[in-house]
């Protein structure tokens, strides 16, 4: 696998802002406000309950772990559309205001399998409904198969979570399978269904073209 730090940032279509790939080595003015950030969105997802299967609230290690150990994309905004990508080692970002979103990128299985990779995409609850959710899908389109991966499983895309559903099939994911019975959702009685969903990376020769 490659090392995310080498990939060249990924301009986001829609707005003014780059998403850039991070890990435990990244060098970042004042990473330890971004992993508070970070914590805070993953932390409030966790609170609503509708589409991540953790039911407990991340500490400050855990959060490290979960976000550093392997690679995480954070959406910057700049001024213009001209603006180049920041530098994260210089420049002077509140995160706590700036983040407008991030994923993680993982291996999905182990050992021979780990060319397949899994991803969770967090928007900062105070920047929704302004299509950052859609830029966050296509730059992992971007990143995942430059890390090195071949394809994208995503274990469980909740029945309920409508606008997920329509932005991966959008996308022309393939819906692999159904979890019948999968998850407890707050503000649902019983059990809600979820669905796998599956990608295969085109070439990198292919995507250039």
């Amino acid at each position: 696998m490659k090392d995310p730090n080498t990939i060249p940032p990924w301009r986001c279509t829609d707005f003014n802002a780059w998403c850039i790939a991070v890990d435990k080595s990244t060098n970042v003015k004042n990473k330890e406000e971004l992993l508070s950030t970070l914590t805070y969105f993953i932390n409030y997802e966790i609170e609503m309950g509708q589409t991540y299967p953790i039911d407990i609230k991340m500490t400050r290690n855990e959060a490290e772990d979960f976000f550093f150990k392997f690679c995480t994309v954070i959406c910057v905004p700049v001024e213009s559309e001209t603006s180049p990508a920041p530098d994260l080692a210089t420049a002077s970002i509140d995160w706590k205001t700036s983040l407008l979103g991030a994923f993680y990128i993982k291996p999905n299985y182990p050992g021979r399998c780990s060319h397949i990779c899994n991803g969770g995409f967090l928007v900062s609850p105070s920047h929704r409904s302004k299509g950052i959710g859609r830029n966050l899908a296509n730059a992992y389109l971007y990143f995942a198969p430059r890390i090195g991966f071949k394809s994208s499983v995503f274990n469980l895309v909740f029945a309920t979570n409508i606008k997920s559903i329509r932005l991966w099939e959008r996308l022309n994911f393939t819906r692999a399978g159904i979890i019948k019975d999968a998850g407890r959702l707050k503000g649902h009685e019983g059990y809600v269904d979820a669905y796998i969903y599956q990608y295969h990376f085109p070439s990198l020769e292919d995507a250039l073209k």
